[in-house]
């Protein structure tokens, strides 16, 4: 019950945001003493929850902790379903993505949500590893159960990497841009990923796992060496600080919308807004992939998520999968349309 009357008296205070609220106030409205609510204060002050005490005013609500808590993530959110059921937090996780797999796997419901404020052992496609920053970075994992065949697969990840890309765009109104097949890029450097795990029957896809891997607070000193001329953030980008609730709430809403819009009539939208955002469409490039070395002109996208390049012979070649050989450089500064 401790937990639940700290969550009603932030709740309380957050309502009143910037005016004082009487100790007596909050007793009379939980039934609690002046001394439970007091003990409860200063433990969301320990959270980093910036709450002013003055004695015959009460407590006053100013701001919350640039922490990805539950609370926070949850307030005012405009979703459904995504991260309005269990949100499992962690200051310091080996992945999320394995942890909102076990989850799928446990029957979790659709919407469960894991973030953390570090991973030890973040997880990019193909089980590269993913460096992730201490309550500088997001790392966050939903868990979706979507009423769709296996066929839908590849569509359902282009929607995924679409949205959070779109959702970006809206929250920072930086040039981000999608660098098939999932990862997030500004200039030529990488921002971020979103990695989906799909788990299917021949029949149906049980469960996907929506992983998404952001640099948002970091400055260069913050990256390991071998990364700082690869890697940038949002802070980098911009000279701003970013609330990373706000940013992840944004994800979530625009995942959902996208999400529930898929249908055989929705696919010729996200593929031409695939088209808009990825960088490489039209640019020279060389891609290590499991038959050797495929190097051309990024043609197009495919509806089942293959890159088309043409090569020196005038080739098309689909490619499924590979490792990009360097980002090639940028021919446009123009934003993509949000």
């Amino acid at each position: 019950m401790g937990l639940d009357y700290r969550k009603s008296i932030l709740e309380a205070l957050r309502d009143s945001v910037g005016e004082w609220v009487s100790g007596q106030q909050l007793c009379h409205e939980f039934g609690i003493s002046r001394m439970a609510v007091s003990k409860h204060v200063r433990a969301l002050r320990q959270q980093g929850y910036e709450i002013e005490a003055a004695p015959r005013k009460g407590y006053r609500f100013h701001d919350g902790p640039n922490l990805l808590l539950p609370e926070e993530i949850r307030s005012d959110l405009p979703t459904e379903v995504l991260g309005q059921g269990l949100i499992e937090y962690s200051q310091v996780l080996e992945s999320t993505h394995l942890r909102a797999e076990e989850l799928a796997l446990a029957g979790y419901r659709e919407g469960t949500l894991v973030v953390a404020e570090s991973q030890t052992h973040g997880r990019g496609r193909r089980g590269r590893s993913w460096y992730s920053g201490s309550q500088t970075s997001l790392c966050m994992s939903v868990v979706l159960r979507p009423p769709l065949v296996p066929d839908w697969a590849t569509m359902l990840s282009l929607t995924i990497v679409v949205a959070v890309a779109d959702a970006l765009l809206e929250a920072t109104n930086l040039p981000i841009r999608i660098c098939w097949p999932n990862d997030l890029i500004i200039g030529e450097r990488k921002l971020g990923g979103v990695l989906v795990d799909i788990s299917s029957d021949l029949e149906a896809i049980r469960y996907a796992v929506v992983g998404v891997g952001l640099n948002v607070n970091q400055t260069s000193v913050h990256f390991p060496p071998e990364l700082r001329d690869q890697a940038t953030s949002l802070r980098m980008e911009s000279d701003k600080v970013w609330n990373r609730v706000s940013i992840l709430q944004k994800i979530l809403v625009h995942l959902e919308k996208l999400y529930w819009s898929l249908d055989d009539g929705f696919t010729i939208n996200i593929l031409q807004r695939w088209r808009e955002l990825d960088l490489l469409l039209g640019r020279s490039v060389s891609l290590e992939t499991m038959d050797g070395v495929i190097s051309g002109v990024a043609m197009d996208i495919s509806p089942d998520g293959r890159l088309l390049v043409q090569d020196q012979n005038g080739k098309v070649v689909p490619v499924m999968g590979g490792k990009l050989k360097g980002i090639p450089p940028l021919l446009s500064t123009t934003s993509p349309r949000s």
